[in-house]
């Protein structure tokens, strides 16, 4: 029997498709990874999570910034010249195959990727008499793949890798093929969770300071009054390599912090006292923080997470607040904004494009305190003119996801505690020019539309953003709660029957791509089924056992995932 779901957004199974080089013997990514990993004996979910952690499952675009693109290659992120960590000349050794090949040929990638695990695995079993059986005694193993020489970020590596076993993947690659990892519970007591406290670091929010080398910057002893601008780069490259890269003498690189992208974890490099090397321009770089993010500029929707626009407002806006810098867009710059270059490793646009044309900007400034945008609509009430006790307040009003540059809200209601009103632009935007200092209170009102309300900290002589967004009453794949805890429910003679078939339905919120995840019960417990990437309009056909009680939820996806609804429960019957 098959289950039909006809939903308001669905996708069916895409036929995988190879995109391999040379004479790989693989037909699709994922035959790719059970073949690398059947043949070296590794875990094949553990090989996809590395994979994931790396590179996203995709042969990165190396072009446009230096740093420590040069020296990885492939899906795997196969070193060349690492302390530490997979080898491509290694790998291509064992292999017999030349590096050219092994950096350009996915499959082979792949392979080489096992290889050299198995290879760091043999070590390790001979030099403790351990064996590894389960994912967590590989930690030691993955800790290593880090390819970068320091314990407390190799930890940290290994942590993000297991997060991503635990919590699952289900991604779907360029090319269309769907590569999945189930979720599932590992126990790695090997793991240190500890973070360095805030006299280890400048910024408190540190998880651990790894020193860059001592010739790839400038000792200095400056402060407040000396730096008066923060630059933000794109490393087109992992966390922990990026971090390798500094480190190594022969970069002649660094940067002040280094962020992750799955979590916004923080690690700092350079004291902000001293000059990092990382504008590629002197005078900027005497006077700024550098701040590289994990990723890479032509796919920003995979690496430019909710989690690090959050860790990097916190952390820019922090940077401000100590040593007194306007927290606005002349100020907190792209390193595509640096002037000038030298050579090819200089700042400035005809150099350097990172962090690119899909960084929201809108929305990291809509974080913290910054100017931007275009004024317009219509205002009432209040005073306007700031002064040293106010600052403006403005932002847009966007429908569902505050993200999304398309769905500015004309005409909603923007009220402050104060009394001052606005109506938005056809855009959504909204101003108001003095805002007394302190918190002050918004609601935000539109007819269709739930009121919503926020608060807002002001600070003096700046422009201070606050975007909102509101939602329908039909927006059905926003709110609700995740299906990590289904376990404990108790099949009730409620829930409906279906049979043969069964309509899934949600409202349409307008999201360019929506996951269901389906769950079954064995009669002990809930059971993880599969989750389907479903786009508008199409249908999704899965194999369906008869009396069985299945659950659903669906969430939508729009520049980062919203919540999962709330579970729906049936029976299903012949």
């Amino acid at each position: 029997m098959r289950l039909l779901l006809v939903t308001a957004a669905a996708l069916p199974l895409t036929a995988c498709s190879s995109s391999f080089l040379g004479d790989s013997s693989a037909e699709s990514t994922d035959e790719a990874f059970n073949a690398a990993a059947q043949q070296f004996d590794v875990p094949r979910d553990l090989l996809v999570a590395l994979a994931w952690t790396v590179t996203r499952l995709e042969t990165p675009d190396l072009h446009d910034h230096g740093g420590e693109s040069a020296v990885h290659h492939g899906i795997m992120g196969l070193a060349t010249g690492a302390p530490t960590g997979p080898s491509l000349e290694d790998a291509a050794e064992i292999l017999g195959v030349s590096t050219d090949v092994l950096a350009r040929d996915e499959f082979q990638n792949i392979l080489g990727a096992a290889a050299e695990l198995r290879a760091e695995a043999d070590r390790w079993e001979h030099e403790t008499g351990s064996e590894l059986e389960s994912l967590g005694d590989w930690a030691p193993v993955v800790s290593w793949y880090a390819g970068i020489d320091d314990s407390g970020m190799q930890q940290s590596f290994a942590r993000d890798v297991y997060r991503w076993v635990e919590v699952g993947i289900d991604a779907t690659l360029s090319d269309g093929e769907r590569i999945v990892v189930r979720p599932q519970a590992v126990d790695v007591p090997s793991l240190s969770l500890q973070t360095l406290g805030s006299t280890s670091s400048d910024y408190s929010g540190t998880a651990q300071f790894i020193a860059s080398y001592s010739g790839n910057y400038t000792n200095d002893n400056r402060g407040v009054g000396d730096i008066d601008t923060v630059v933000i780069h794109t490393a087109q490259g992992s966390y922990s390599g990026t971090a390798w890269w500094f480190a190594d003498p022969a970069s002649g690189v660094s940067a002040h912090y280094v962020l992750r992208s799955s979590d916004g974890e923080v690690t700092q490099m350079v004291w902000e006292e001293d000059v990092a090397w990382h504008a590629g321009h002197s005078s900027t770089n005497s006077r700024s923080i550098g701040i590289e993010q994990e990723g890479y500029i032509d796919d920003p929707g995979t690496w430019y997470t909710d989690a690090m626009y959050q860790s990097m407002a916190a952390l820019v806006s922090d940077i401000c607040s100590r040593y007194s810098i306007p927290c606005d867009r002349d100020h907190v710059i792209g390193h595509h904004e640096v002037p000038g270059c030298s050579g090819g490793s200089g700042g400035g646009s005809s150099c350097h494009t990172d962090p690119g044309s899909g960084y929201d900007w809108d929305y990291l400034m809509s974080l913290i305190g910054g100017s931007g945008g275009t004024s317009g609509g219509s205002t009432s009430g209040g005073g306007t003119t700031s002064s040293a006790s106010t600052g403006s307040l403005v932002g847009f009003v966007r429908a569902d996801d505050v993200y999304d540059t398309t769905a500015g809200i004309a005409s909603a209601t923007v009220s402050l505690s104060d009394g001052q009103t606005y109506s938005t632009d056809s855009d959504g935007w909204f101003e108001f020019a003095a805002v007394a200092n302190g918190v002050t209170n918004l609601t935000v009102s539109k007819s269709g539309y739930a009121t919503e309300t926020d608060s807002k900290d002001i600070a003096s002589g700046l422009t201070n953003w606050n975007s909102v967004a509101l939602t329908t009453s039909s927006s059905g794949s926003s709110g609700g709660t995740t299906t990590t805890s289904t376990a404990g429910y108790t099949p009730t003679d409620w829930d409906v029957a279906y049979g043969p078939e069964v309509t899934m339905d949600w409202p349409d919120n307008g999201a360019p791509v929506f996951q269901v995840e389906i769950w079954y019960h064995d009669g002990v417990d809930w059971r993880w089924y599969h989750t389907y990437t479903e786009r508008p309009d199409e249908k999704t056909f899965w194999p369906a056992v008869d009396d069985t009680y299945y659950a659903w939820t669906v969430r939508s996806w729009n520049r980062g995932w919203s919540p999962w609804s709330q579970l729906n429960y049936f029976w299903f019957e012949n």
